[in-house]
């Protein structure tokens, strides 16, 4: 029930928030969503910076993606196992035969709102 996820919070306070939220236009609404998308993901790569300081940008994609993805998926679309305790390699194949070098890391970007 709704009332229990904000239980903690003054009855006035919570009239004014939902008050606040049901003014905000869907673009609005968007856009606030694709914005803590990104700091969550961002949140994970400054994660893997802090476990894998030397990891390159390549890398620092890859752990993070495989902290989202499943093993089996994370090898067939970027040819990387993360189970596998070692850095990705460029110069060593995978078991397919696909290169790690191959993989390409795109550049995220927040999807265009207007409001």
């Amino acid at each position: 029930m709704l009332s229990d996820f904000f239980s903690d919070t003054d009855p006035q306070a919570l009239e004014v928030f939902l008050s606040l939220q049901r003014r905000r236009t869907p673009s609005q609404k968007l856009k606030q969503m694709f914005e803590m998308t990104e700091l969550v993901l961002k949140a994970a790569e400054a994660g893997v910076r802090q476990m894998y300081p030397d990891a390159d940008e390549r890398e620092v994609f890859l752990r993070a993606a495989a902290r989202r993805l499943d093993p089996e998926t994370m090898f067939k679309v970027y040819g990387w196992d993360p189970r596998l305790r070692d850095a990705p390699s460029p110069d060593a194949p995978s078991p397919k035969a696909k290169r790690q070098d191959s993989v390409h890391v795109p550049e995220r970007r927040c999807a265009n709102v207007h409001e």
